[in-house]
């Protein structure tokens, strides 16, 4: 798995816990099953950002929090954080380049 599949996975992780808590209502009798994929998911919610906190740049940092958290456009970040959309682009190359995936 790459940095961006890595990071894209936190949104899918929230598509996947609220549609399990969907299922828990209409699924009663598999409440356990459907709460411990659940907390799969948000563990794995953590981990990514326990990675993206790991950045030591604090405007990095951000524009990955921006980015695959807040899931904000580029040129929604350039207005939130005063820069081009283009400077974002270069940013979001850089933050890449500085993330690691933490276990």
């Amino acid at each position: 798995m790459d940095k961006k599949e890595f990071l894209r996975s936190y949104t899918l992780q929230q598509a996947k816990i609220k549609r399990l808590k969907d299922m828990q209502t209409l699924f009663p009798e598999k409440a356990k099953q459907y709460q411990t994929e659940i907390k799969r998911c948000l563990e794995a919610r953590k981990r990514i950002e326990k990675s993206i906190n790991s950045v030591k740049n604090e405007l990095y940092k951000e524009v990955l929090i921006q980015k695959y958290i807040c899931k904000k456009t580029h040129e929604e970040i350039g207005l939130i954080l005063n820069y081009s959309t283009r400077h974002i682009d270069r940013l979001h190359l850089r933050a890449l380049e500085m993330f690691q995936i933490k276990p």
